[in-house]
């Protein structure tokens, strides 16, 4: 196999957890093997062990890395809109936006994810990060309690969750558009209800 050029280790990390992505997106955790990771990152296995011990490794930085770009995409209107109802609009769109397209976003993926404990606790540990940043928010913006900033939270939440799942085994069955218009309006009610 000829070695794809040399880079710094930052950067050829993330050369392996993209492979990591496309193999495990395409063949499962289960059947993805370090191989065709190296072999899709146009690696050798050595040079991947070089980065990760094991393929639990990989796949914890595979999570790690959807994570932190999935929060950053749902959170980044909160602190960038300056009007608060826009600014809870445009975190559902996102949202909407993530399930939508959801390149590796499939059940499987996220079944497995939870089944290991390390990448499990780091997940609880990313949901409770999203809940403190958008009770903050609520609470700031909407003077709303603890308790039903909690609420909104764990509604939303339950929402995506189950529109995930429904999307995956039947999308033509859930009509985006109208759908997500309808969360937004029922978000709208929840934060004017006193």
């Amino acid at each position: 196999m000829k070695q794809s050029p040399k880079l710094p280790a930052e950067k050829r990390r993330a050369q392996l957890i993209e492979a990591a992505m496309k193999v495990i997106s395409q063949k499962g955790y289960a059947k993805a093997t370090t191989e065709a990771i190296a072999r899709r990152a146009g690696l050798t296995k050595g040079a991947l062990y070089f980065h990760f011990d094991t393929k639990k490794d990989i796949f914890f930085a595979v999570v790690k890395n959807l994570s932190e770009k999935h929060l950053e995409i749902v959170t980044r209107p909160l602190a960038s809109e300056p009007n608060p109802l826009k600014a809870i609009e445009k975190m559902i769109y996102a949202g909407f936006e993530l399930v939508e397209n959801r390149k590796y976003f499939n059940l499987e993926f996220w079944q497995q994810a939870n089944r290991v404990k390390r990448i499990n606790a780091y997940l609880e540990q990313q949901h409770r990060r999203f809940e403190k940043t958008l009770v903050a928010f609520l609470k700031k913006n909407f003077k709303m309690n603890k308790r039903k900033s909690q609420s909104l939270y764990l509604l939303l939440h339950v929402l995506f969750d189950g529109l995930v799942v429904r999307y995956q085994c039947s999308p033509a069955s859930v009509n985006i558009p109208r759908l997500r218009n309808d969360v937004i309006e029922m978000t709208k009610l929840f934060l004017h209800r006193r």
